[in-house]
């Protein structure tokens, strides 16, 4: 199975389907990372990074860069003794706020963030389906740093299968991508849900031009305003 990548977020961000309740399965250990890294001129410009605390007591530190309305970054949980960034991938509602998703090396949700920024201050929620609560979110921006890994992709990799899982015996999904010729691709996407309303969100196979920056915007058939 291919690493979760952008693709991934094709499956379950439907602009017009009401956004599922997620589960989470058990938190990743964390291992030791640096977090004080010389910031540079380009660093600057492309990454945005807080630190503090989830329900007033977890201190974490969150970076992230923006293409877009698309958040790729990482987490990392500050009171382990071991440091290990948790990847971050989300989107820019309209209305400015961010709904930031934890990924573990499996492609598995292990957490919700939503918030918005709001000058030099981050507050929001933090969603854990473990407990099925949401706690505090207080985050303030930092000068401290990591440098974010390349994002640069490599078109022969992006063709596939990919699925991912909110939880387990909860929903789930499959993306499917194939190259048909020069920027032609032909996907296919079944997204299903725990019998609450909508339990399926479909896409039968189609095919649709791959844009230069290896993305491309699909207009659902017989919709008004949707489109992944």
């Amino acid at each position: 199975m291919k690493n979760i990548a952008y693709l991934i977020l094709s499956i379950f961000l439907f602009g017009c389907q009401n956004k599922p309740e997620e589960k989470i399965s058990k938190k990743p250990e964390i291992k030791q990372s640096e977090i004080n890294y010389q910031r540079t001129e380009n660093d600057v410009d492309n990454e945005i990074c807080w630190e503090g605390q989830i329900m007033n007591k977890i201190p974490i530190f969150i970076h992230y860069s923006l293409q877009e309305n698309l958040v790729t970054g990482e987490i990392i949980y500050l009171n382990t003794s071991t440091k290990t960034p948790i990847k971050l991938i989300g989107t820019i509602e309209d209305d400015k706020s961010f709904r930031l998703l934890e990924f573990d090396k499996n492609g598995n949700i292990t957490g919700i963030i939503t918030g918005k920024p709001n000058g030099g201050r981050f507050n929001g929620k933090w969603f854990s389906p473990i407990s099925r609560k949401e706690f505090s979110l207080n985050l303030n921006k930092s000068e401290k740093h990591i440098k974010s890994e390349s994002k640069t992709v490599n078109p022969k990799d992006i063709f596939g299968d990919y699925r991912y899982s909110y939880g387990e015996f909860t929903y789930n999904g499959k993306f499917n991508v194939k190259k048909i010729d020069n920027n032609l691709i032909a996907f296919e996407i079944l997204s299903v849900g725990n019998g609450e309303a909508p339990p399926i969100a479909q896409v039968e196979r189609d095919t649709i031009k791959l844009e230069s920056n290896n993305s491309f915007t699909y207009k659902l058939p017989e919709s008004n305003d949707c489109e992944l």
